[in-house]
Parts: structure tokens; sequence; C-alpha cells
């Protein structure tokens, strides 16, 4: 749970769909707003096996670094990412 501004968020990132045989590790993955008392959907984004997400604040700004670990070729070889969040 990503707490900013007042405001509640929810990052799911998606690991791996398919099979160990024949897996798909290009997925996306979305960021939900707590609001009325449920979660809604505002936002999705590209991850490729992404194993973990965390939020941490810098010089005033929150972000969300994104481990990414799977390609569809190359096997734990996928850069992480770091998002700025704007909320």
């Amino acid at each position: 749970m990503l707490q900013t501004q007042g405001e509640s968020y929810l990052i799911q990132a998606n690991f791996i769909h398919g099979t160990p045989a024949a897996p798909k590790t290009d997925l996306t993955s979305f960021i939900f707003h707590w609001k009325g008392g449920k979660m809604e959907k505002v936002d999705e984004f590209d991850t490729f096996g992404a194993t973990d997400v965390t939020a941490f604040n810098a010089d005033g700004q929150c972000y969300v670094a994104v481990s990414n670990s799977l390609s569809r070729d190359i096997r734990f070889r996928e850069d992480s990412i770091i998002y700025r969040f704007a909320g």
C-alpha cells in the first residue's frame, strides 16, 4: 500500500502467466486508488516478470521502484525501473 498526500494506492505487479514451458512475462501491471470505500483502477504500466514493487520519498517527491526479472528471450536479465509517482 502506498500513501501519498493523504491518498491510498495499491500497486499490483504481475510476474508471469502461462507455463514453465511457455511463459508469458511481458505483462501489464496496475495501480489502484482507494476511493469511496473501494479500489478503482487508475493506471497501468508494462512489466517483465515483475517480482516486487516499493515506494519511497526523496527530495519531496514520491517514487515507485519496480523489480523486473524476466524478458521473453533472456532469463533474469531485465532492467528494473523507477517511476516518479504523481498520484
